[in-house]
């Protein structure tokens, strides 16, 4: 050490002589002389000196590669070494063979020396070698979290190697010095990172690098949000990449908190669901990695302005954002349930799908209290709790069908958290008896407030079906309370005993049983048309036929998993209007109202036999579920619902013909609230509205040619109606096709429910129903039905194209999908074998032409 002191004053006093940096360089050659003779200590004091002493490039140049030459022997030289170069003025061939050196000893050098490393490298690099720096720094570079073994820490009396401030603070430091001086530096890393194409081989480095120049401003600020923005594809890799550069390094990425929350809202702008789908995962994981109060209120303020934007693109975003923050980090959101609350401000804007993510993420906040707390009495109730059962009680109450639906969803969603939450291992007793309670009362007030409106009780049905088939409502009770509160309703209303003998002669105003499959031993039968147009009958009612047997299947299946307790429903008759009124061309000559009471009919007719094949579908799909023969009944006659609903609406065509005012309920699930109808009055549609001019002419036909149309020959039109056992004829197919454009335009406006997934499935029918139901069981006599259920593939696969990213190189495997579409898409792989089953059927079909042939052609 005496020695070291020596040599470090000797020096010191060489820096005050004039004429040290000579041309002609004696001190430098003397220096040079006795380098290799001194210890390691003091070469490094001598290196620190040389600098000065050249004067000229040659000497320089001299110097660079003698210290090139000392790293590369001894890595201990590696940080005097970079010191001396940075500071030689040297050609670029010479200081790129400095990088590179520098470069090379990189993963040997110790830690405290990376961040001068980094910084040299980044600094005093070439375009030559920038790339091959950028990718040494990519592979070589390591950070760790804060709780990473490898991290030394001092012990309990603070002795031993203590860590850095945080983990990678001085590296990235030491980065952000160097880019922030050196713009080719920027440019470089921006290069390198772009050239990345496989999400499996990004870094931490990759994303902090983009970061760091992001948050310098200027020129580059736009080139690093599209170099990062670039990367974020649909797929768990990327996902995988965002979490682990953000999530455990609080410390590091502080100083980059806002230029991130930059990133985030110009990423939530985008119209790519991919780049959506990047700014909702770093939100959540801004919120959930930094844990200053004022840091997150931060990110939940921007996720909370995005909701209130407008754009239903962004307000979607924004609202499975902040339902997954309420999942993942429940405990952290607690404390910010008065700032989740505004979100109630917004409801009336809402779709129905971003209602379930609002009142479910208020419900995660609502419950988690419930979870945590050791008995009831330590479980806190917080304001928010307070204002959303206020707010459910006022939406419920309320007159508008729109408000109601909002107080549907609410108590659902809470509805769904309390039940899975008293089921959960580890809760409290008394929590669990709380909630269990809560959710039973929820239910019966809703259950309540909603038979007051036939469409928000339809509606209510829906939703509690939708839960149930997706596992969602579980507990027995809220189960046998949902099935008490609606079986007895819908027996008491729709339902009727059925006997034949009590309809009279033909002619009657008591109406006629459509389609008994079940023939005399069918015990029940649906009303419909005592309620259009009998006395005390209430057609507004209708609107719950459908919602109620989805519900009551749902249940059925939850609790005993058969449908044998509702079976008889299947093959039961429907009783409509008189069938007189279409023999012949009757249907001309009936009043005004007669004929808007077939369409009312008709329509429901047709509703409920969609309904029943939806429900009934998911019997025969299921795999190892009842007896083989069940399964054959079943199948049978959901075939021939089938081809009633085919028939039902080519006579709905032509009853609208002669009553083209006739206004529809709206029984599809509607996309938005916005179009509810104010008050408790049923939203309805004519056909007349937003018809061409050629509909309209159409629908001023003289009722005779209408009359002609409908009624034909006598038996033609009875044997289509009443007798299931016959196919289609041509008259009624070309009937059906001229209604396309009265039913298609209702079925577009929302008016009837449309088939489920499960339904299209029949597609793999290959077989007709046996003679026990039909008279036609020819295999020819499936394909028109089956390519109703085309038609209805058809309207999803449209769904799907129209939710594709849109751009000249149409879909790739790097394109993204929003949630809506990969929905889409997935029900059309999911039906590929059933159509696969179709065309077959057609082809075999085909193939028995050809061979019945009297030429003898090839009927392939």
């Amino acid at each position: 050490e005496s020695d070291t002191r020596l040599v470090r004053g000797i020096l010191a006093q060489f820096r005050w002589l004039d004429g040290v940096g000579s041309d002609d360089g004696p001190v430098l050659e003397k220096a040079l002389e006795v380098f290799e003779a001194c210890p390691p200590p003091i070469q490094k004091e001598i290196v620190g000196f040389l600098p000065e002493l050249a004067s000229t490039e040659e000497q320089a140049e001299r110097v660079a590669r003698e210290l090139q030459r000392k790293l590369e022997a001894d890595v201990s030289f590696v940080r005097p070494s970079i010191d001396a170069l940075e500071s030689l003025p040297l050609p670029d061939d010479l200081r790129s063979g400095s990088v590179q050196a520098v470069l090379a000893r990189l993963p040997a050098s110790p830690a405290q020396d990376v961040p001068a490393i980094l910084r040299f490298l980044l600094t005093c690099m070439t375009p030559d070698v920038a790339p091959d720096v950028v990718r040494a720094l990519r592979s070589e570079l390591h950070f760790v979290v804060h709780g990473d073994p490898r991290r030394a820490f001092p012990d309990a009396r603070q002795k031993g190697a203590a860590p850095s401030p945080s983990e990678g603070d001085p590296s990235l430091n030491a980065v952000r010095a160097a880019l922030r001086s050196s713009r080719r530096a920027q440019t470089a890393v921006l290069k390198a990172v772009n050239a990345v194409k496989n999400p499996e081989e990004l870094t931490k480095l990759d994303f902090w690098l983009p970061l760091i120049v992001h948050s310098f401003g200027g020129d580059h600020r736009h080139a690093a949000a599209r170099a990062l923005l670039s990367k974020m594809k649909p797929e768990p890799a990327v996902d995988r990449w965002v979490a682990k550069s953000v999530s455990g390094h609080r410390v590091a990425l502080r100083e980059y908190f806002h230029s991130m929350m930059a990133l985030a809202e110009e990423a939530m702008l985008s119209a790519d669901p991919g780049i959506q789908a990047f700014a909702s995962n770093l939100y959540a994981l801004l919120f959930g990695t930094f844990d200053s109060m004022d840091l997150r209120q931060d990110a939940l303020g921007a996720v909370i302005a995005h909701i209130g934007a407008g754009q239903e693109r962004q307000v979607t975003c924004a609202l499975r954002t902040l339902l997954r923050i309420s999942r993942e980090h429940t405990a952290a959101l607690v404390d910010f349930g008065a700032f989740v609350a505004t979100v109630l401000d917004h409801l009336s804007r809402f779709t129905v799908s971003q209602l379930h993510d609002v009142f479910g993420a208020m419900s995660e906040i609502v419950v988690h209290p419930y979870l945590r707390a050791r008995c009831l009495e330590e479980a806190h109730q917080g304001r928010l709790e307070d204002e959303l059962h206020i707010t459910i009680r006022k939406q419920l109450s309320a007159a508008s069908l729109q408000h109601r639906r909002i107080g549907v969803v609410a108590t659902m969603m809470l509805l769904q958290r309390m039940s899975e939450a008293a089921q959960s291992s580890g809760i409290d007793p008394s929590c669990a008896d709380h909630l269990s309670k809560e959710a039973s009362q929820a239910l019966q007030q809703t259950l309540s407030s909603s038979r007051r409106d036939n469409e928000a009780f339809a509606f209510l049905c829906d939703e509690l079906a939708s839960a149930i088939e997706q596992g969602k409502v579980t507990h027995r009770p809220l189960l046998d309370l949902i099935m008490t509160a609606v079986s007895g309703d819908f027996e008491s209303t729709f339902i009727e005993d059925f006997d034949p003998g009590t309809f009279g002669a033909p002619g009657g105003e008591k109406g006629s049983p459509w389609y008994n499959i079940d023939r005399e031993k069918a015990p029940v039968m649906v009303r419909v048309y005592p309620l259009v147009a009998m006395p005390g009958g209430d057609p507004r009612i209708l609107v719950r036929l459908g919602p109620q047997l989805r519900l009551m299947a749902a249940l059925e299946w939850k609790l005993n998993g058969t449908l044998g307790g509702i079976d008889a429903l299947l093959g039961c008759p429907v009783h409509l209007m008189p069938e007189e009124w279409f023999v012949g061309d009757n249907l001309a000559h009936l009043t005004g109202q007669q004929k808007e009471t077939a369409c009312i009919c008709l329509f429901h007719g047709i509703a409920w036999f969609t309904e029943l094949v939806s429900s009934f579908s998911v019997a025969i799909n299921a795999q190892g579920q009842g007896s083989d023969t069940l399964a054959e009944e079943f199948l049978a006659k959901l075939i021939l619902r089938l081809r009633h609903i085919l028939q039902l609406e080519a006579l709905l065509d032509t009853c609208i013909a002669m009553a083209p005012a006739t206004l529809f309920p709206s029984l599809g699930r509607w996309p938005s609230l916005g179009g509810a109808a104010k008050g408790s009055g049923i939203a309805t549609v004519s056909v007349l509205q937003d018809l061409g001019a050629n509909r309209q002419i159409r629908a001023k036909r003289k009722p005779s040619g209408a009359g002609r149309a409908a009624g034909g020959d006598e038996t033609t039109t009875l044997d289509t109606r009443i007798s299931p056992g016959q196919g289609l004829d041509a008259e009624v197919q070309l009937k059906l096709e001229g209604a396309l454009p009265y039913v298609a335009r209702l079925k577009q406006r929302g008016s009837f429910r449309s088939l489920r997934d499960a339904a299209l499935g029949l597609l793999s029918a290959e077989s007709p129903p046996g003679p026990d139901f039909c008279t036609d069981s020819s295999r020819e006599a499936l394909i028109p039905l089956q390519l109703y259920l085309l038609q209805e593939l058809e309207i999803r696969r449209r769904q799907a194209q129209s939710r594709l990213p849109k751009g000249p190189q149409g879909l790739s495997r790097g394109s993204a999908l929003s949630p809506e579409c990969a929905t889409h898409i997935g029900t059309l792989i999911t039906l590929l074998p059933p159509l696969k089953a179709y065309l077959r059927l057609c082809l075999s079909v085909s193939g028995q032409d050809g061979e019945d042939d009297e030429d003898g052609e090839d009927g392939e």
